[in-house]
């Protein structure tokens, strides 16, 4: 009937399975998982890199600090460092605490370092090991500040009491406004900078120094002083301090014209506390920061387990598709 036949069709297979169907002799391989996540991966990604850069200069920062706290001390002031010199806890100068702390400082500053390198790299190049290690040792962080804010207050009293023993012992040696002792020089830069007399009061120094002048010359005149001079409400500090005219603010303090009753302690934490807005809210984006980076970093590492898998589930299809291609090609 036909001059021409048509040629005859090639064979047709098909398969509800997806990538199992073969038309006209031309296979359909099973497509390959989508990777690399949405928005919110990229942005948690985004958020662990930039972070743990501020991770890094901070523990650079750190490291900077407790180089110079511990090798250039001379950029405080040796009033400071004299009074920590005589000042002992359990035996020990807080000077030597103070050097100590500066090279756990610095050591604190390159695990921080650290630390930060390995959100960075986690975060860029998906690692999932670094970014399981990274949340755990986040997680530790939190517990150990949450655990050291509790302790403190619970045993800020012990804490104060051990803190103020150890001042104690250098002002019993506080001589007077005229002495070139080291010690005193320092107590003297405290009275006329804070505005403050004696630990909790003057009585720290009236009633419990035996090498305090009270009997002294001052102006011209022999006077008994009750506070020491430095303790009067005067303009600058010490050495540059515009010292009173007359002693009666030490001989008859009041609270017009002497800090007599203001201890330094609680003037120190005041001058501390003046910023504790500013404290308050670093502290509170501090934590959040680290919340944050826990729930991103496991976040992550939970698309690059999901990516893994979805691989091997892909490999696994294919291996089945190339068997079943082999036993058509046989037919």
């Amino acid at each position: 009937m036909f001059s021409n036949p048509p040629p005859p069709f090639p064979p047709i297979f098909l398969s509800n399975s997806p990538g199992m169907a073969w038309i006209n002799g031309t296979p359909d391989p099973p497509p390959p998982p989508k990777t690399g996540g949405g928005c919110c991966r990229c942005t948690s990604r985004l958020w662990l890199i930039v972070f743990n850069i501020f991770f890094v200069l901070l523990g650079a920062g750190l490291m900077t600090v407790g180089y110079l706290l511990r090798f250039e001390s001379a950029l405080f002031e040796t009033y400071i460092l004299d009074i920590m010199t005589s000042a002992k806890v359990d035996g020990v100068d807080l000077k030597s605490v103070f050097q100590s702390v500066s090279i756990v400082i610095m050591l604190l500053g390159f695990i921080v370092m650290v630390f930060g390198a390995m959100g960075i790299i986690g975060g860029c190049c998906q690692v999932k090991m670094l970014l399981t290690v990274y949340a755990l040792v986040m997680l530790k962080i939190i517990i150990i500040e949450v655990v050291a804010v509790i302790l403190l207050l619970v045993f800020r009293d012990k804490i104060d009491s051990k803190i103020k023993g150890a001042l104690q012992t250098t002002l019993d040696t506080y001589e007077g406004w005229n002495s070139t002792e080291p010690v005193t020089i320092g107590w003297n830069f405290v009275f006329s900078k804070l505005d403050c007399c004696g630990i909790d009061d003057y009585t720290d120094i009236a009633n419990n120094n035996t090498d305090w002048n009270a009997q002294t010359t001052f102006g011209g005149s022999a006077v008994t002083l009750t506070a020491p001079i430095f303790c009067c409400d005067i303009d600058g500090t010490y050495p540059s301090a515009t010292l009173p005219s007359s002693a009666d603010c030490a001989v008859s303090p009041n609270s017009t014209s002497s800090n007599y009753m203001n201890g330094c302690y609680d003037a120190f934490e005041d001058y501390i506390l003046d910023y504790r807005v500013v404290l308050y809210v670093a502290g509170g984006l501090i934590f959040l920061c680290e919340i944050l980076n826990i729930v991103t970093a496991v976040a992550v590492r939970q698309d690059v387990a999901r990516d893994e898998k979805d691989k091997r589930k892909h490999k696994r299809k294919l291996q089945a598709f190339k068997r079943k291609s082999n036993k058509i090609g046989n037919y």
